[in-house]
């Protein structure tokens, strides 16, 4: 994970009774997360087989990635962090292969904006045919791979008292509970590959007809998400959540050995973040889930893409904290009135 924080002097000013700024000197945080996705695809008509059938020709994909590990530095203007595992061995109990994955992250933030660009990456993955999207995965295949990328905006709208930063970045301290409605939108690309053909299961080959060759399922969707996001402090103590619905067109692109094909939809989408934990001075720790769900439904076929990463994090800290223009502006008011009191 590469993080990249920044925020703008000239944006909305924020409120110093609630969000309390400073300046990074040093910022160290090391981190054990879970990182997984699950991708489901089915076929959704036929002149030959019952509805029921094709529910029970499901196929579902993903990673097995036991807990990892990451840390990142972050400094007055940025920062950088990486995600990485120490062996297949590390937390993995059952000696299984383990999916090959990477994070990649970059994050500008301001007050009132926040830009986010990311990249996930997962080769040597596992499938089974099951009409439900979380059963187990037994069968493994190195072949498989799924990659996603994105980039996206986050507009608050009640900046001057909520900060994204102490909420899910620890970046500032909030200093009283608050809430906001935001809007996320952006772009996002999910991909499934698999050279030798998606259908790894023969069984359900026959369900999918024309997509029989199927070996590459592309889905790019440009999304905007309204939602909520609140953050709950008693002194250094904090709980923050935030939920997104909505959606957008994305475009398919359905891979074959001879033929691409092309489909456009309004899939649903979904996005969750969470944490909870001490924002101090110096130390802070705590534990974090992100959530991710799109379900597509386009003529022939249907697919459901969820990907969560949760963990807990400690991080440490040199800081100065500084003041808002507002509190500037009020500490010259006093001293003139203090001058012409003294005159």
């Amino acid at each position: 994970m590469l993080l990249l924080n920044y925020s703008e002097a000239k944006q909305l000013e924020q409120d110093p009774t609630y969000i309390s700024k400073f300046k990074t000197r040093l910022n160290f945080r090391l981190q054990v997360n879970q990182n997984n996705f699950r991708q489901a695809i089915n076929p959704l008509s036929s002149l030959v087989y019952t509805k029921s059938e094709l529910n029970n020709a499901q196929l579902n994909y993903g990673s097995y990635l036991p807990f990892s590990s990451g840390f990142s530095f972050n400094f007055m203007f940025g920062g950088f962090g990486i995600d990485f595992r120490f062996t297949e061995k590390y937390f993995n109990k059952n000696n299984k292969p383990v999916t090959n994955f990477k994070d990649l992250k970059l994050n500008i933030v301001g007050n009132k904006l926040c830009f986010e660009a990311y990249y996930d990456r997962f080769k040597r993955n596992y499938y089974l045919r099951e009409d439900n999207l979380f059963s187990p995965l037994p069968n493994f295949d190195s072949q498989i791979s799924s990659s996603h990328w994105g980039l996206s905006m986050r507009l608050i709208t009640n900046a001057s008292r909520f900060s994204y930063k102490a909420a899910f970045m620890q970046s500032e301290f909030q200093k009283k509970s608050a809430a906001t409605f935001l809007v996320w939108f952006g772009t996002e690309q999910n991909q499934l590959l698999r050279p030798q053909g998606l259908f790894v299961d023969t069984t359900v080959k026959s369900y999918y007809e024309n997509l029989q060759q199927l070996t590459k399922l592309r889905q790019q969707a440009w999304f905007v998400l309204p939602g909520f996001a609140g953050n709950i402090v008693y002194q250094q103590f904090y709980f923050a959540t935030s939920v997104y619905v909505g959606s957008g067109p994305q475009f398919n692109k359905q891979y074959t050995d001879t033929a691409v094909f092309r489909k456009v939809n309004l899939p649903f989408m979904s996005k969750a973040r969470g944490s909870l934990g001490i924002n101090g001075k110096t130390v802070y720790t705590g534990i974090f889930a992100n959530v991710d769900y799109t379900r597509s439904t386009f003529q022939t076929l249907k697919s459901e893409y969820f990907n969560y990463k949760m963990g807990v994090f400690l991080g440490v800290r040199l800081i100065k904290q500084t003041k808002t223009k507002a509190e500037k502006q009020e500490e010259k008011r006093k001293l003139k009135e203090d001058k012409n009191r003294r005159a």
